[in-house]
């Protein structure tokens, strides 16, 4: 039994380019340590459920960490907690930038949504090949913070457990990943992002209070690569609000909801000193 890797991944966490999943294996002969600069973009809705869609571009950091007790890459970043060869417990991480919401007639008058960070414990169980490669169920359970500048507030909670399949070695020169899943969220986080106060309320938006329960559920898939000093990374994801507790919301405009990004990273340095020394 190992101990393993937790994973927060620089474009996530700026982005939320990519699904949180864990880091691949790293060779004994790769570098412990690189450092670059890159650029990435998104094009998705002001929010899940709304049909007003933006295109967001941000320069992003490229920090790729190989250590004992934590990593840092290309697919995230994570501490390390517990390991088996079927069984890994770690603390996951995930990201979202939110749309600027100012302009959505929806939500008109009303405060603006901030981007959001994940945290929280999650079980990984291997259900083919290993935890690195194959397909393995995925339990993250996080808290969901809203931040504005230095100002962070937690909005409420998300359960979302997914089937997830890696290939590290996809026509040998790409690193593939997919997940389905579904979200599950508490009444606090709903209310975030489709409550409607009283004070909100108006001739054709009726006050909204919403429950917990069922969030809808997602399809997304990665495709990324590494060419010399250059990491080329994109994303595509499909969600599904049908039967979601929030799907009567005023602010729901439509069940289905797409998003893509794209994102490109320089490595600028790389250590001396590899994984295996």
């Amino acid at each position: 039994m190992n101990i393993a890797p937790v994973v927060i991944h620089p474009c996530l966490v700026i982005l939320a380019l990519f699904t949180s999943v864990n880091l691949a294996h790293a060779d004994a002969e790769e570098p412990k340590v690189e450092l670059g600069v890159g650029i990435g973009g998104q094009f998705l809705a002001d929010y899940r459920g709304s049909k007003d869609y933006q295109f967001n571009a941000i320069p992003i950091p490229y920090v790729v960490y190989h250590g004992d007790f934590f990593e840092s890459g290309r697919d995230g970043v994570r501490g390390k907690i517990f390991r088996s060869d079927n069984l890994e417990f770690n603390i996951s991480a995930d990201a979202a930038l939110a749309s600027d919401s100012d302009d959505n007639k929806l939500r008109e008058g009303m405060p603006e949504i901030h981007p959001t960070f994940e945290l929280g414990p999650s079980l990984d169980i291997n259900l083919t090949g290993s935890l690195d490669s194959g397909f393995s169920l995925k339990l993250p359970a996080r808290g969901v913070f809203a931040y504005d500048g230095l100002d962070v507030n937690h909005v409420g909670w998300l359960f979302n457990p997914h089937l997830s399949f890696k290939n590290p070695e996809y026509r040998t020169h790409y690193k593939l990943s997919y997940s389905i899943g579904a979200l599950f969220a508490d009444s606090n986080y709903h209310d975030y992002y489709y409550g409607i106060g009283p004070q909100y309320q108006s001739t054709t938006r009726a006050a909204y209070d919403a429950e917990a329960g069922y969030n809808g559920a997602y399809f997304k898939v990665g495709l990324s690569r590494r060419i010399g000093q250059w990491w080329l990374g994109s994303y595509l994801r499909y969600d599904t609000l049908y039967g979601a507790k929030i799907e009567d919301s005023p602010l729901v405009e439509t069940d289905h909801y797409f998003s893509i990004g794209v994102a490109v990273s320089w490595v600028l340095w790389k250590s001396k000193t590899s994984v295996g020394e």
